[in-house]
């Protein structure tokens, strides 16, 4: 017999492999609008490198929720700097949960003076 996390653990699991671009994210106990966030941003996460199944960021995501837009977008905007290179595989997911956690928020863009 499951208990009730186990059988809420089963249904998450569930509801992320529907999706079928969408990575198992076991440790993760945001809901799906929690989420919208991520999945919105995920195929440039997943372009960049980060892994959705580091246990470390899913722990930083879910206990990072009201920053998580501004911390997608800083460290998106982070990897597009021209001549931008990631030090090895695990830097991607390693500064999106620095962000999460520091509250990073994005550059604003540079207005033109006319």
């Amino acid at each position: 017999m499951m208990n009730t996390w186990e059988i809420s653990r089963s249904f998450r699991e569930d509801n992320t492999l529907s999706h079928s671009n969408r990575p198992s994210m076991p440790l993760l106990e945001l809901d799906e609008d929690e989420m919208e966030v991520f999945w919105n941003y995920w195929e440039q996460l997943k372009e960049i490198g980060v892994d959705p199944t580091d246990d470390e960021l899913q722990e930083t995501l879910n206990g990072n929720i009201r920053n998580m837009e501004d911390a997608i977008v800083a460290i998106i905007q982070y990897s597009s700097r021209p001549g931008h290179r990631w030090g090895d595989k695990s830097h991607p997911t390693t500064f999106l949960v620095k962000a999460l956690r520091e509250g990073w928020k994005p550059s604003k863009p540079k207005s033109s003076r006319t």
